[in-house]
């Protein structure tokens, strides 16, 4: 023994009985070891001192499934067994097995770990395949009665096969073909396998999207190398039993690291040794030249049963009378036995079972080689698996890395937040350059020519606060185009949310409500004729800003109350691959809203407030057509025009608000398009129609008789003609009033007909005069005419 204080004096001799993993050789075994142990009792009766004696814990069975046979035979006798690998629930139980112990922490702490390692990756649903033995079957108990706890909630399939049975072993992988469980955790014996590998490629579960977790039963280096499959195990991740050297001694906590460095100091002492017995031609009492996974957890053993013997004889027992004294050394093993071995703190609980022992997580590379990733242990102080894993050391499958994806138990929802497509981004963006362009255009030609008369016969002013209506318009389609490719979401997209629809609120005022008071004073004409009432361009201008205040009111209630923020909405999946079965497109529309339901109203205001001005334009637009039916207005070049500008946008209004319900007015493109093309066509149409005609002829220098006067002058230059003429037909009929009986009757029917041309146009809606002519007076130049007060 290293240690030269425990057990002086006294030599240990192990007899290794080899059983080659058969259960019944192992079952043999542990008869003969009875006998022995019976024969000995016989023999060293009534002898105080023996140079032999049989300790009554023998070195058991590293499997469970052969621990479960010995156990309870050697129990049976009082004879107990410590096992460095039998790691099967089922061995805790006391009563079955009431003098079984083991360095090697049981499969409860595997079970939590491998459940753990489930929460920690997100994994809600896993399948089970497991051998039907003590070391399968009470594994995978484990493993369900957790998952079924509130704290893990994993929906978890168990499937059982029988050992060394490739029928039952096909049916059992059938049987997870079908569950849709793409982690699977693999309860096997290495004798299997190659079967159950093959079984699962035969049935295409050994690639994408499958997942294998391992357990110690099988997933370490040597067996995975021996049985050739390190082709499908690659990536994987299994439990290990926990390997002193495994990992370096800062990856572990503080108040790991001072057990863990005196482990590493024991296990070189350890390996020293092994290495030194190899050199010594003791290959075939070794047979590994590098010790097991387990290696440690036998040293360990070895020592548990020296300190157990050395406190037995300080408590003043005979050593002849040991092997019949297992209830005083199981005593012992639970509650006197601690020391730090080569596996770390050795103690043990009141069922036999390691206390405070380390288990590992491993992942195997694609040499079949299981490297430790990290580690988990019962916290001795609070009682709760303490886990530490390493994901940057984690080297994942090469088909799951090439996808840019980690194993999971469900699919990916990989959000995608659907932008405004090039295909209609670009050409509106195009367009709206051009709209820009060719209102700076208009813009620079009416404020250049401004002092001509056709600019100021065409109410100049106005149209340059059109230009301002159009600009901002352009603007505004520019600021909706820009989305989560050009800017995140945030404070600045807040901002643009509120300032790109205070444009657009304020653009349809500034275009169109001077479109509309221009209309309004043509319908106005024959009151500023008749009543010589003046409406001035300033007057219109004064109005339109009044317009515009009523709209900066709205907006700025409602930025301060409720501004507008970026959402995203759901908007359905997209498969990426029909083979891929674990990523999915999550798509999302981003949207300009609000948390509450403040937009809904505030929407409604500035629309109630939009169809306002809007009827008002129509009212106007009507009065001027009343006037138009009667071919009055036949030559007024720019009548039409206005006309044909409200007129368009009714229509485009009528078309775009159906196209808008009716289609996806959810999806960023659409919704673009829609508004975009109302926008750029009616802004576009408005302008070109109201101010080309006179740009041109500034340009040209031509048709200055044409436009030097104004709608609104010439409505005033008709009437004041056709009084003239009514002014000489009521003279001709006074002249001829006394050679002709009928005189009293014609003059009386001019006079009719004066009064009824008089009054018949201050029924129509009526437009004032323009701020460039003074009112008309309709008096008679020279000599006074009868009925001509009448006109006044």
């Amino acid at each position: 023994m290293a240690n030269p204080d425990l057990l002086p004096g006294i030599e240990i001799i192990l007899e290794k009985k080899d059983a080659n993993s058969d259960d019944r050789e192992a079952f043999l075994h542990a008869l003969e070891l009875v006998q022995e142990l019976v024969r000995s009792e016989g023999q060293c009766e009534g002898t105080e001192n023996s140079s032999h004696v049989h300790f009554p814990i023998i070195l058991g069975c590293p499997w469970s499934s052969l621990s479960s046979l010995t156990s309870p035979a050697l129990g049976a006798f009082g004879n107990g067994q410590i096992s460095s690998g039998a790691t099967s629930i089922a061995l805790s139980d006391n009563i079955v097995h009431p003098y079984f112990f083991r360095t090697i922490p049981s499969d409860a702490l595997q079970a939590q770990g491998i459940i753990l390692l489930c929460q920690r990756f997100g994994w809600d649903k896993i399948a089970v395949a497991y051998v039907n033995d003590a070391y399968g079957l009470y594994l995978s108990l484990g493993i369900v009665e957790l998952s079924l706890q509130d704290e893990y909630d994993i929906d978890t399939t168990a499937v059982s096969f029988s050992k060394g049975n490739t029928v039952s072993i096909n049916n059992a992988v059938d049987q997870i073909a079908t569950l849709d469980a793409y982690i699977i955790v693999l309860i096997v014996h290495d004798t299997d396998l190659m079967s159950m590998f093959s079984a699962f490629e035969a049935a295409g579960l050994t690639e994408y999207p499958y997942f294998y977790l391992g357990v110690d039963a099988w997933f370490d280096t040597n067996r995975i190398q021996a049985s050739n499959i390190s082709n499908f195990t690659v990536g994987s991740i299994g439990t290990v039993p926990w390997q002193t050297d495994a990992m370096p001694l800062d990856r572990y906590g503080a108040d790991l690291q001072p057990i863990i460095d005196e482990s590493m100091h024991i296990h070189s002492r350890m390996l020293e040794t092994w290495s030194a017995y190899w050199n010594d031609t003791a290959e075939h009492e070794l047979l590994l030249e590098t010790p097991s996974s387990t290696a440690i957890y036998g040293y360990d053993a070895m020592y548990v049963l020296a300190y157990a013997l050395q406190q037995y004889l300080d408590d003043g027992h005979v050593l002849n009378a040991v092997s019949g004294n297992i209830d005083i050394l199981r005593d012992i093993i639970v509650q006197n036995v601690s020391f730090v071995g080569a596996s770390g703190n050795v103690t043990f609980d009141e069922n036999g079972d390691r206390s405070q022992g380390l288990y590992a997580f491993g992942n195997s590379d694609a040499d079949g080689n299981v490297n430790l990733i990290g580690y988990f242990y019962p916290d001795s102080t609070t009682g709760n698996l303490s886990l530490s894993v390493d994901d940057d050391a984690i080297v994942w499958p090469p088909v799951f890395t090439a996808k840019n994806i980690t194993p999971r138990s469900s699919i990916l929802n990989i959000t995608s937040i659907e932008n405004i497509s090039p295909r209609v981004l670009i050409p509106m963006y195009f367009f709206s350059g051009l709209s820009v362009l060719l209102v700076v255009f208009f813009a620079i030609t009416t404020i250049r020519y401004r002092r001509k008369q056709i600019m100021r016969a065409g109410a100049w002013k106005i149209n340059l606060v059109m230009c301002c209506g159009c600009f901002c318009a352009c603007l505004a389609m520019f600021i909706y185009g820009i989305d989560e490719e050009w800017v995140e979401a945030g404070p600045v997209f807040s901002f643009l949310c509120n300032f790109r629809l205070w444009l657009w609120v304020l653009s349809y005022t500034l275009l169109f409500f001077p479109l509309f008071m221009k209309t309004y004073r043509l319908s106005r004409i024959f009151d500023e004729v008749l009543h010589k009432k003046v409406i001035t361009d300033t007057k219109l201008i004064y109005v339109i800003l009044g317009c515009v205040a009523v709209d900066l009111v709205l907006l700025i209630i409602f930025t301060s109350v409720e501004p507008l923020q970026r959402f995203y909405e759901f908007g359905g999946y997209v498969q990426f691959d029909p083979i891929d079965k674990l990523q999915r497109k999550e798509i999302q529309y981003g949207t300009c809203e609000t948390d509450k339901g403040t937009p809904y109203i505030f929407y409604g205001l500035l629309a109630f407030w939009k169809v306002l001005q809007t009827l008002f334009g129509i009212y106007c637009a009507l009065s001027v057509t009343r006037i138009s039916a009667q071919e009055m207005l036949r030559e007024f070049d720019e009548t039409a025009q206005q006309l044909a500008s409200i007129i368009f946008l009714v229509i485009a209004f009528c078309i775009s608000l159906p196209v808008a319900l009716l289609g996806p007015i959810e999806k960023p493109s659409f919704y673009y398009a829609v508004i975009g093309c109302l926008t750029i066509t009616v802004s576009n149409s408005t302008i070109v129609l109201n101010m080309w005609p006179r740009v041109w002829a500034s340009l040209r220098h031509k048709d200055a008789g044409k436009f030097a006067e104004s709608p609104e002058d010439k409505v005033k230059k008709m009437i004041l003609e056709q009084l003239k003429r009514i002014r000489k037909d009521t003279a001709d009929n006074d002249a001829s009033h006394h050679s002709s009986p009928d005189a009293t009757s014609r003059h009386r029917q001019s006079q009719v007909s004066v009064q009824m041309s008089a009054q018949m146009p201050a029924q129509m809606p009526s437009v004032a005069p323009t701020s460039r002519s003074p009112p008309i007076n309709l008096e008679a130049p020279s000599t006074p005419v009868p009925y001509a007060g009448a006109l006044q």
